[in-house]
């Protein structure tokens, strides 16, 4: 998927082609692909919102019980009190190449 330039809240531009997986690897990105900036999205009920929302999906792939999931800690808030940043806060598809820490190339080969 080509990206356009797009500002980021810290004024940086992104020129660079995201892969499709590489949309979703960070929510930054994830806002940028969704154009979503801190006046359309900040305090969104995500269950009331019009603006944004979550959706079933059809796809065989995403029914339950046919991925695992994981929790971790979430990545790049070292400078939060322990208490915060050790908590299993961060969930996951386990093997999907849309999260930040996947090695794309050794998920790729262990589906093989």
């Amino acid at each position: 998927a080509k990206k356009k330039k797009t500002e980021t809240g810290s004024g940086k531009k992104s020129k660079k082609p995201w892969k499709l997986y590489e949309l979703a690897n960070g929510p930054g990105k994830l806002c940028l692909a969704f154009d979503i900036d801190r006046g359309s999205g900040d305090k969104q009920d995500l269950v009331t919102s019009d603006l944004m929302w979550l959706e079933n999906s059809d796809n065989e792939s995403f029914q339950p019980g046919n991925f695992g999931m994981e929790e971790s800690k979430r990545i790049g808030i070292d400078s939060t009190p322990p208490e915060s940043r050790n908590q299993l806060w961060r969930f996951l598809i386990v093997d999907n190449l849309a999260v930040s820490t996947a090695k794309p190339n050794q998920i790729l080969k262990r589906l093989e």
